[in-house]
């Protein structure tokens, strides 16, 4: 059996807060935003979900490196990495 192993940077979703001042809360600027620091597939597909409520901003599949790029860009307060718990309801159970 033979292994081969992918050479695909691992991806993770991060939150990403910005300036309603510059941004607007607008997806197509945000598009265009990951336009800038992405590389080698379409920032609509890295986009996951544009936040117009509670915050603004929006979460994108990056990588550790797209998001260090994406820090350094105009309007961005901060890059957040999105950390997901899961619960063991067996032991709540028990």
């Amino acid at each position: 059996m033979k292994i081969t192993y992918s050479h695909r940077p691992l991806m993770k979703i991060y939150m990403v807060n910005v300036d309603l001042g510059v941004y607007h809360d607008d997806c197509k600027q945000y598009e265009q935003l990951l336009h800038k620091v992405i590389s080698g597939r379409s920032p609509k597909d890295a986009l996951v979900y544009c936040y117009k409520k509670i915050e603004s901003g929006f979460a994108a599949k990056l990588t550790y490196e797209e998001a260090v790029k994406l820090k350094g860009e105009k309007g961005i307060f901060e890059v957040v990495e999105q950390k997901i718990y899961l619960i063991d309801v067996m032991k709540l159970n028990g």
